[in-house]
């Protein structure tokens, strides 16, 4: 798996957002990112989303985000074509998993359960953790409140890395 160093991780909830919002959003995004990484020196940026990243781009990373709209994709759109983001697909994370011959494997690894253990793992450690502003993810996630919850305890048990526990990035 390639190595992450100075990293910042995103959360981004898209499944509940705010239609109307999804644009402002995703600018919003891509300008706090860039002043962001720019103020405190990031070199790499990961991003975790229910927003499906491989194959199927109706299927979802979450079982239950079934109503994948065309703002879905251009919010994401926008996204990706201004910053280079780093997923558990261009980390090659699950590489050495992959099996061709074995469908059972095939189907874990397509599925959100083992993407989303990637992701839990990769944002708890990262150096700085930013989610979605109300109105443009869901910001009651247990997903992100584990997360929060997973950083806190490696900053209060002596984690120098670590250089905050959750920020949420703002909407202009």
């Amino acid at each position: 798996m390639k190595k992450l160093d100075n990293y910042l991780a995103i959360h981004w909830r898209i499944e509940n957002s705010n239609i109307k919002l999804l644009s402002k959003c995703s600018t919003s995004l891509v300008s706090w990112i860039k002043n962001f990484t720019l103020e405190h020196k990031i070199d790499n940026i990961y991003f975790a989303t229910d927003y499906p990243l491989h194959g199927n781009y109706d299927k979802a990373q979450s079982a239950s985000f079934y109503n994948i709209r065309e703002e879905h994709h251009q919010a994401i759109r926008t996204l990706n074509s201004t910053i280079k983001l780093n997923t558990w697909i261009s980390l090659n994370a699950l590489d050495d998993l992959k099996n061709d011959y074995d469908e059972k494997i095939k189907w874990e690894l397509e599925g959100s359960g083992v993407q989303g253990i990637l992701d839990k793992l990769v944002l708890i450690n990262a150096d700085w953790f930013v989610s979605g502003p109300r109105g443009c993810a869901r910001i009651q996630s247990r997903f992100t409140r584990r997360i929060k919850n997973a950083r806190e305890k490696l900053i209060n048990s002596g984690n120098t890395k670590i250089k905050n526990i959750s920020t949420v990035w703002s909407l202009i």
